[in-house]
């Protein structure tokens, strides 16, 4: 996308980013003192002769939302197209993406990521409680402000850039993918929670849960493997977080939290101590088993990669744990009667 000056009767004064399927500018207003944010969508990603297609569907959306009020929601002021390329207006709101503060490494304090997503959970809840599914939260739409408090954009426009970034090569991303995004079964607002499950992995650690340079490493790993333990990285974090982040990312949405709701309450009794374990949400009965979260060591990783796999990838079953508790004692009887015999 090129360098532009203008669009319609707003001013650009920044280009600030770009996901797969957008670049964001800054701009001013026609009155010359608001300061506004436009999302322009790549017009090459729009398939030919759709074009009024796909601006029916934003306007659709955003009419869909444009009664979502809340507090720490950045919902779209306007749709207006320029050259046939669409884009939308925004206020403009201060604070850093997530995805920014990865991408410089920012270190979150166990605290600060239970706080966050303790934020986005409830803003979520609002929003599925509305009807709005995201269809997949990305960390370029989380906002964090100096005070700590997190706002959410792209409100309404999830449905058409995933439209546009069907192309697995276009994702935004695509490491906190959920596995419907791939293996097409579907999305709903579990889907959200997946997403805000992969985000918080991140947060806890420092790590993407599903790493990879490519997509199809990433998204063999989204659908067939599990990360390794937080705790087993973060050795601040709380072990009862473990749990709470494994069923979040449980392969199957009904694995997973039903609600925003009932994840906010696992992470709530997590954060205080009590466990989560065999929980009872939403009818359903859904156990924790931490044991179960092995790593994936059959893909091709770097040596350091390697180590920390194997090493805290191998779980030993009961029969296991018995046969090493016996050879230790063993080894300490030998150890014993070698001391008694020297010293007799």
């Amino acid at each position: 996308m090129g360098e532009i000056d203008h669009l319609g009767l707003y001013r650009i004064t920044s280009f600030l980013g770009k996901g797969a399927v957008w670049a964001l500018y800054e701009g001013i207003g026609p009155d010359s003192t608001e300061t506004v944010l436009l999302k322009v969508f790549r017009k090459d990603l729009i398939p030919q002769n759709t074009e009024g297609n796909f601006l029916s569907d934003l306007q659709r959306n955003f009419k869909a939302t444009a009664l979502l009020k809340h507090p720490q929601i950045v919902s779209a002021c306007e749709i207006e197209v320029e050259d046939g390329t669409p884009y939308v207006v925004m206020k403009k709101v201060q604070g850093e993406t997530l995805q920014h503060l990865f991408d410089q490494s920012h270190h979150f304090s166990v605290e600060t990521s239970i706080d966050i997503i303790n934020q986005l959970l409830t803003i979520l809840a609002f929003s599925h409680g509305e009807g709005v599914v995201y269809q997949g939260i990305k960390p370029t739409n989380v906002l964090i402000q100096g005070n700590g408090r997190v706002m959410l954009t792209g409100v309404g426009l999830a449905e058409v850039e995933a439209e546009l970034g069907g192309k697995a090569e276009a994702m935004d991303a695509p490491w906190c993918s959920a596995p419907e995004h791939f293996d097409g079964n579907g999305v709903d607002h579990r889907t959200d929670i997946f997403t805000v499950g992969a985000i918080f992995y991140h947060l806890m650690t420092g790590e993407k849960p599903f790493p990879g340079n490519s997509i199809t490493t990433i998204k063999h790993r989204i659908l067939h493997t599990a990360p390794i333990k937080v705790s087993d990285l973060n050795y601040q974090a709380p072990r009862l977080m473990d749990g709470v982040i494994f069923m979040a990312l449980a392969k199957n949405p009904e694995e997973r939290f039903q609600t925003a709701a009932e994840f906010l309450k696992a992470l709530a009794k997590a954060a205080s101590g009590r466990s989560p374990a065999d929980s009872t949400l939403g009818g359903a009965e859904i156990s924790w088993h931490p044991e179960r979260i092995i790593t994936d060591v059959t893909l091709q990783l770097d040596n350091t990669a390697q180590l920390k796999a194997i090493s805290q990838g191998s779980i030993l079953d009961g029969k296991g744990k018995w046969l090493v508790l016996a050879i230790a004692a063993a080894i300490v009887l030998t150890g014993l009667v070698c001391f008694l015999a020297l010293n007799d």
